[in-house]
């Protein structure tokens, strides 16, 4: 399964945490994300102390993947739940839930079956990649999407064609997984930029990856 999300929280006192059972159980369980959960529960809003929670800020949009099975076969009916808890006090932005997708995978390949051939690096990967940006040509605002294959610092600006900095976008240490980063089309001192090419760049120390944007008015 996968979902995309963001949010922001009161570190360990707020959260999320994602459950589920199937046709028959009596209890629901926890969901193991591949990426992890962000924090513990201090014990709030119905959670149990060190109760594993989505918490803190994340602010930007990213994807995160569990795996389900119950031998090679899902029942018939399976029930997903995002459990919110929260203490009494202080008032944050919450949390966002999109794009919810449940994938089923066929088996994997005996090697001599794979046609990609025994030596190919399959999961291969640079370190970040650009997917695109949504819409483009674009009036108002736009998601830049990219990849992150491991935890590190990310930078994501927008320059125009001077190469004079536009406004910086994301500038955190991201865990691994694709992100979606929302443009509101305005410069770092919030004013909205006029027509024009602009560019945006993703970079990570050496790595750089680098793509176009359309203003239009």
């Amino acid at each position: 399964m996968t979902f995309w999300q963001k949010y922001e929280f009161e570190e360990d006192k707020d959260g999320v945490q994602v459950e589920y059972k199937f046709s028959g159980d009596t209890s629901w369980n926890v969901l193991e994300t591949s990426e992890g959960y962000t924090g513990q529960s201090q014990g709030y809003g119905g959670f149990n102390q060190g109760d594993p929670i989505y918490t803190g800020d994340n602010n930007i949009w990213h994807e995160q993947h569990f795996h389900l099975s119950q031998g090679d076969i899902l029942p018939e009916s399976l029930f997903i739940s995002w459990r919110f808890g929260s203490n009494n006090r202080g008032a944050m932005e919450g949390y966002y839930l999109d794009d919810i997708a449940v994938l089923f995978h066929a088996p994997i390949p005996d090697e001599e079956d794979n046609l990609l051939g025994k030596n190919s690096d399959v999961l291969s990967q640079t370190p970040i990649e650009i997917f695109g940006v949504y819409p483009n040509p674009v009036c108002n605002r736009c998601n830049i999407r990219f990849l992150v294959t491991n935890q590190q610092s990310v930078n994501l600006s927008i320059f125009d064609v001077t190469g004079r900095s536009i406004r910086t976008v994301v500038d955190a240490e991201l865990m691994p997984g694709t992100y979606i980063a929302e443009w509101d089309c305005r410069d770092s001192e919030n004013y909205l930029i006029p027509s024009g090419t602009y560019y945006y760049i993703l970079k990570n120390g050496n790595n750089l990856e680098c793509d176009k944007i359309i203003v239009i008015r």
